[in-house]
């Protein structure tokens, strides 16, 4: 067993630290860019607003196959990006391929309300004991396009 004296000292220690950040940067950067791909290729079908609209709705009700790995993962990079500096820019650029994509039909206020509104209505749909409807979703969705 090595005593707590030499584990301190123990050089190798501190290159498996710094090697398991590394891993976990390239782990979540992997997930964030197959993320906004996902999100992008389904705003990408749609050919007006209003079907825009429809897979915005899609997005926050998701996939019940995918939507718990899915946030499970988003909030572990929200929570461990939070104590390390160097996955914002993970984080950021996450959110500018989403805002990007829904620039396509939007202004830029207009894409930042409706990727905020994904981002939060979709913890509520997963978590809250009565979440919205689909229908009540899809109002939210249509309040904020139509502005």
């Amino acid at each position: 067993m090595i005593s707590k004296k030499s584990r301190r000292t123990d050089p190798s220690r501190r290159a498996r630290i710094i090697g398991m950040q590394q891993l976990l940067k390239e782990a979540f950067s992997q997930f964030a860019v197959a993320m906004s791909a996902d999100y992008a290729a389904r705003l990408g079908l749609a050919r007006s607003v209003d079907e825009v609209g429809e897979a915005i709705v899609d997005i926050i009700c998701g996939d019940e196959a995918t939507r718990e790995r899915n946030l499970l993962l988003s909030y572990e990079l929200y929570l461990y990006g939070s104590r390390q500096p160097e996955l914002k820019p993970v984080m950021q650029d996450w959110m500018a391929r989403s805002q990007r994509a829904l620039l396509r039909f939007f202004d830029l206020p207009t894409a930042r309300a409706l990727d905020t509104l994904i981002e939060g209505m979709t913890l509520h749909h997963a978590v809250d004991r009565t979440p919205a409807s689909r229908q009540e979703i899809a109002r939210l969705v249509e309040k904020i396009i139509r502005h």
